[in-house]
């Protein structure tokens, strides 16, 4: 599938642990994932407020829930997939 960008994605994330990004409300003031659509691949950026993941990955509408597949570029944490605790934000990135 193709690459899809959107500009003023910002959503909570509910994922506990370094499975597939779960992916939960907009933020005020933003909006939400819904317009990508299924299967494209996506650019995003997780926080905690403390540490962060930049990654890429296919976005699924998974029996009505969306999510993302975790490839990370770079981490706070070596590198690797940050372990969440269902209290981070997603947002799509470039």
């Amino acid at each position: 599938m193709a690459i899809q960008l959107q500009d003023r994605i910002y959503t909570a994330c509910t994922t506990i642990g370094k499975a597939d990004i779960e992916i939960g409300a907009p933020k005020s003031g933003y909006t939400g994932w819904g317009n990508i659509s299924d299967g494209n691949t996506v650019y995003y950026c997780i926080t905690d407020n403390t540490s962060w993941e930049v990654g890429y990955g296919q976005y699924l509408l998974r029996a009505g829930t969306p999510t993302i597949q975790r490839n990370v570029l770079s981490s706070s944490s070596d590198n690797e997939k940050l372990v969440l605790t269902g209290n981070a934000s997603i947002f799509c990135t470039y």
